[in-house]
């Protein structure tokens, strides 16, 4: 009878440890059949820029996940949406923008940098840098307009135009050249669009009425800024 209760605790023990195990591989084989997406935690209007308020992550199985699907917060944050995503719809990477960079919809909205204004100035071969402007290159405007000084020879009264060559802005980012926003060289361009403080569009806005510019193009590592003085005829020669 000993040996009889001896052996039913130890089939017991095998049965208990099998069925244990099969629950465990069936358990990590449904794990395995879901994945993590990411979903709106609320509905998300069209132009909204992310933030991790509105996302949550959801485990679903993997046939159901979109193969264009954030499968984590930090993967979107920050980008914008072109449509409305419903609550608890997956996010789809391909159907965001990120802000500040060129994109291949050719939105120019998407690409101005956080506080900056987009301000297009009428340019030729010579003021244009003879067609060698793209997309995301970086120039110097320097403008050319009379500029009153006060004249020696003048009275008090009297002022005397004289005309002034100086540099208005260092590093400026160009958004567009004519109508495309790619970073491809187009030769035959009238326009050039450019990112602006509203301080900086402001004051180009004077310099195209009653002056002149011409863009300089910057090396792409050269990012420094330098002190440079206006010219006028008075000390043009060194």
């Amino acid at each position: 009878m000993k040996k009889i209760q001896i052996f039913a605790a130890v089939f017991a023990l095998l049965a208990g440890i099998s069925v244990y195990m099969f629950l465990g591989t069936l358990r990590g084989s449904t794990q395995k059949g879901y994945v993590d997406v990411v979903v709106a935690a609320a509905q998300i209007d069209s132009r909204s820029v992310l933030t991790a308020q509105m996302l949550t992550i959801q485990k679903i199985p993997a046939e159901a996940a979109h193969a264009d699907a954030a499968r984590s917060v930090r993967e979107v944050l920050g980008m914008v949406t072109q449509g409305e995503i419903e609550k608890g719809e997956q996010v789809l990477v391909g159907t965001l923008m990120k802000t500040g960079q060129s994109n291949s919809s050719g939105s120019l909205a998407y690409m101005i940098p956080t506080g900056k204004r987009p301000v297009t100035v009428a340019v030729d071969d010579v003021s244009g840098v003879a067609g060698f402007l793209a997309s995301g290159d970086y120039v110097d405007v320097i403008a050319m307009m009379d500029l009153t000084k006060n004249s020696a020879a003048a009275t008090s009264s009297q002022a005397a135009n004289l005309p002034t060559s100086f540099q208005l802005f260092q590093n400026i980012l160009v958004l567009a050249v004519g109508s495309s926003t790619s970073a491809s060289q187009n030769s035959t361009y009238t326009n050039v669009t450019l990112a602006l403080t509203p301080q900086q569009a402001v004051r180009i806005n004077l310099v195209t009425n009653s002056g002149k510019l011409r863009l300089s193009l910057r090396s792409p590592i050269d990012r420094s800024s330098s002190t440079v003085s206006s010219v006028t005829q008075d000390n043009i020669l060194p």
